[in-house]
């Protein structure tokens, strides 16, 4: 299988929501796992609207309005990056890491200077990092989180504003 993720979109959004380029997120987050060196693995990626983000932004941070980005891991990391499987046993599956749910609108207006595509991409990439365990619930660790955010998109040659 080597170093792929297997990405499967999914858009519960109505039917005016802006499309977003799928192939270039695809690409963007098929960069950022080479980078952060995953082996493989599954990752959905959901566009929602704003109202069931904040649904799922207070059901599971307790947050009441919509976030731009949320992740949900499925697998249980004892550290960043410390992914344990076997990739030389063909009878085992890619893992499943996790799903990405990003609201689109929410994203236009927290970053009304950017392209949407260009920042859904960045959110998607914040949200790739939380799958890898990163966490940003302190100083250090939204250092170390920002950081490595920062190295990738110099990589996808995203100038962020």
């Amino acid at each position: 299988m080597g170093n792929q993720l297997i990405i499967n979109f999914g858009d519960q959004r109505d039917s005016e929501a802006q499309v977003v380029d799928e192939e270039f997120l695809s690409d963007g987050l098929q960069k950022a796992a080479l980078f952060l060196e995953i082996p493989c693995g599954f990752v959905d990626v959901t566009f929602i609207d704003e109202e069931y983000s904040r649904r799922l932004n207070q059901d599971y941070r307790g947050v009441d309005s919509p976030a731009t980005v949320l992740s949900f891991h499925q697998m249980e990391l004892s550290e960043p990056l410390n992914f344990r499987y076997d990739l030389s046993d063909p009878e085992q599956p890619p893992p499943v890491l996790g799903d990405i749910v990003l609201c689109t609108s929410a994203i236009e207006k927290k970053y009304p200077d950017n392209e949407l595509n260009t920042a859904v991409l960045r959110m998607a990439v914040h949200g790739l990092l939380h799958l890898c365990g990163f966490t940003h619930d302190d100083d250090e660790d939204f250092e170390v989180m920002d950081r490595i955010e920062t190295r990738i998109l110099h990589l996808l040659q995203i100038d962020f504003k």
